[in-house]
């Protein structure tokens, strides 16, 4: 395990200088710390930078895991998403600057601290946040639909990605990378081989749209965070994932994330310029979805048993795998949940 007091330290001189470097001799990085790391690709810092009674909160974003036919983007196209999706207006956090080899922190970026809450059981059970909640289902579609009508031209980099030129080809070499021999992941990809159906041009989606990656306010939905399994791809494959049984945390009545309707989401998504829905495309992209969960938690629980990426949160990984495919067989069934 790492030792996270040295490592803390070592972290804060490297910030320290980076912070003059970019924001003058005379500022001072304090309150540095490190989020409990909770299962993603990247490693997160947050810190804090003084300069003439003026303090500003920041965020440290820096790569952990990246290889060949990676699931999550390589910390360069990250920035550069970030930076895109910005000026279109889209709510993330405002990038700030990319990390250099001479900044000795690794391959990353710095970005602004956002405030609100991203814990998806605290989201749901607040009852602070009751009036958030019901309004959280028509701003994700409004989201959404945001994302999807950006232009492609800008993100052509993508389309050079596993997940931009096949998703279910991508899943499946990822799936037998990290070992196979899951008779429920099998029956799955055979349906999928068989059922897969052509669909529209590619549009822009964030690759991971849902309760964690979401940060709420008393307000509702405030920001985005994590572009990391961002690529091109049919919009349906985005509605799906956030309706997934496995990101309603307890809440499965409601559909939506824990939170919502699937009919209001619909709704605000076509509403705001979202393209036509489709419940045969989001039927095949929802069992997509449950492969594709599966098969990130196999390479987790791999990374755990096997490098130095060892944390409870991955090791935990390989028993979610087994809930997985019970509601994927389920969805396989028909089951409408």
């Amino acid at each position: 395990m790492v030792d996270d007091s040295a490592d803390l330290g070592e972290i804060s001189g490297s910030l320290q200088r980076l912070a003059e470097k970019h924001f003058g001799s005379s500022c001072i990085v304090k309150n540095l710390k490190r989020p409990p790391m909770l299962g993603g690709a990247n490693e997160t810092f947050i810190f804090d930078v003084e300069q003439r009674s003026k303090s500003q909160r920041l965020v440290l974003r820096r790569q952990t895991y990246f290889e060949n036919n990676s699931p999550f983007l390589a910390m360069s196209h990250q920035y550069t998403i970030l930076q895109k999706v910005f000026r279109n207006k889209v709510a993330t956090p405002e990038p700030l600057f990319e990390l250099e080899s001479t900044d000795c922190l690794g391959k990353g970026f710095v970005m602004r601290f956002v405030e609100g809450e991203t814990i998806p059981r605290k989201i749901l059970a607040n009852e602070s946040l009751d009036v958030a909640r019901r309004k959280l289902t028509e701003q994700c579609g409004r989201t959404l639909a945001q994302i999807h009508r950006l232009s492609t031209e800008e993100f052509n980099f993508l389309g050079c990605s596993a997940d931009s030129k096949d998703a279910l080809q991508a899943q499946i070499e990822r799936y037998e990378k990290y070992g196979g021999r899951q008779p429920a992941l099998e029956l799955a990809i055979r349906w999928l081989q068989k059922n897969r159906r052509e669909y529209p041009v590619k549009r822009l989606l964030h690759g991971d749209f849902r309760l964690g990656n979401i940060v709420v306010g008393h307000e509702g939905f405030k920001y985005l965070l994590d572009w990391d399994c961002c690529h091109l791809g049919d919009p349906m494959e985005e509605l799906a994932w956030l309706c997934l049984k496995s990101w309603r945390f307890g809440k499965v009545e409601k559909k939506v994330g824990g939170f919502g309707d699937r009919e209001i989401l619909y709704r605000s998504y076509l509403d705001n310029g979202g393209y036509e829905i489709s419940q045969e495309r989001i039927r095949w992209w929802k069992i997509f979805g449950y492969l594709r969960w599966a098969v990130l938690n196999m390479m987790q629980i791999h990374g755990h048993m096997n490098s130095s990426r060892k944390s409870l949160p991955f090791a935990i990984c390989g028993r979610n795998i087994c809930l997985i495919e019970y509601d994927l067989l389920m969805a396989l069934k028909g089951e409408k949940f």
